[in-house]
């Protein structure tokens, strides 16, 4: 068997220098243990995929999305603060805001301090909030405008 007659889907797995060393009984025992992997290998995946495990994290994938962007408003009324990427930021629920249930928010560090600059819009607030826990995620800065910034909270991971 030459390294052409090997079928594609295991081709891949063949080191052409390696195969072209060996002799004709060394090629067969070679294959067929390839074959062998791939086939343990593929069974294995398929029986991962299909477990309920897999398919309980599937479904809450789709629930909850990795990430969702967010924009902070309200600065220029907190003596409007310029957020940048290196802006230590975190997000923290108001539930004693007079503005309602949903309002979350915006600190900064400041020396080691946190300091109130400003707020998650209201309806990503409200978006947030359904997924339950973003305080203490990751904040990925986008962009500084006028009177809002733009952030990414990872909440999937």
């Amino acid at each position: 068997m030459e390294y052409s007659d090997i079928p594609n889907e295991y081709r891949k797995y063949v080191k052409e220098s390696t195969y072209e060393k060996l002799d004709d009984g060394g090629k067969e025992i070679y294959i067929k243990a390839v074959k062998h992997a791939t086939r343990k290998f593929m069974k294995q995946t398929d029986e991962l995929v299909n477990s309920h495990k897999m398919k309980a994290c599937m479904d809450l994938l789709r629930i909850v999305p990795l990430y969702m962007e967010v924009s902070f408003v309200g600065i220029e009324n907190r003596r409007r603060h310029t957020f940048n990427p290196d802006t230590k930021v975190k997000l923290e629920r108001d539930d004693d805001s007079s503005e309602g249930s949903n309002v979350i928010k915006v600190l900064v560090e400041k020396g080691n301090k946190w300091k109130h600059v400003a707020y998650v819009e209201g309806d990503d607030a409200m978006q947030l909030r359904k997924y339950g826990k973003y305080e203490g995620k990751r904040l990925k800065f986008i962009g500084q405008y006028q009177t809002s910034a733009r952030y990414r909270v990872f909440i999937g991971v």
